[in-house]
């Protein structure tokens, strides 16, 4: 038989079989630790790697959350002035038109207050009654 490089050691030797790829049972062995730690290792890096990508993740979600939440309170905060930009606005059409002399019916859910005092002057009477 040829000689042949350990691919352990990278010795010479004389193989006794065809499929012998090391030169002693030593280096056989040291080879075989060396591809289990490999593993190990590996195995390590890809629990760590999904480890960091579950964090990664967690915290991009908290980012968000806090985005949305300061996003939320934002348009809060302009519906409020709107609101209040509206209600402004018809407050001086109203002191404008009491200006001109001029009564606006004031209006509650579509019902005029004068029409509500009445049915509630009528409820009044009707429950004194009873």
């Amino acid at each position: 038989m040829d000689k042949r490089n350990c691919e352990n050691c990278e010795a010479e030797y004389i193989p006794k079989v065809s499929t012998q790829r090391f030169c002693t049972a030593k280096c056989k062995l040291a080879n075989h630790r060396l591809k289990i730690e490999t593993r190990s290792e590996t195995r390590s890096e890809t629990r760590s790697n999904d480890n960091t990508n579950m964090i990664t993740e967690e915290i991009l979600n908290r980012i968000l959350a806090e985005r949305d939440k300061a996003h939320a309170s934002e348009m809060a905060k302009l519906e409020a002035e709107h609101k209040a930009q509206t209600l402004e606005t018809r407050l001086t059409a109203i002191e404008k038109k009491m200006e001109e002399g001029e009564k606006e019916e004031e209006e509650i859910g579509g019902f005029k207050i004068a029409d509500i005092m009445q049915a509630y002057t009528i409820y009044q009477q009707s429950q004194t009654k009873t």
